[in-house]
């Protein structure tokens, strides 16, 4: 059976939003992309201004990344092993004096 056509505010809406099933697999890999930076160390700051992630998506689009519990568990598993590691330990740093 051949597929319907779509509605006349159908393909305006894809004309002035896009295919919502081509951006859901765009926002996931920007996603999986972010997430990668933070397990090779790089700053979520830093991530999220890179040149790649500002071509692919929007600020709003930007807020969701944020929001997604990837990167938040991403961003987790870097502050664990950045504490864990001898330059977080107290013993690691030498301590400036507050005077």
């Amino acid at each position: 059976m051949p597929e319907e056509k779509k509605s006349l505010w159908d393909r305006v809406w894809i004309r002035m939003f896009g295919d919502r099933s081509r951006r859901s697999v765009r926002m996931e890999k920007v996603i999986g992309y972010v997430a990668h930076r933070l397990d090779e160390g790089a700053r979520l700051d830093e991530a999220i201004q890179e040149e790649y992630v500002r071509r692919q998506t929007s600020p709003d689009e930007v807020e969701q990344i944020l929001d997604d519990r990837r990167i938040v568990e991403a961003a987790r598993r870097r502050m664990h092993r950045e504490l864990g590691s001898k330059e977080m330990s107290p013993g690691g740093r030498p301590r400036r004096n507050s005077f």
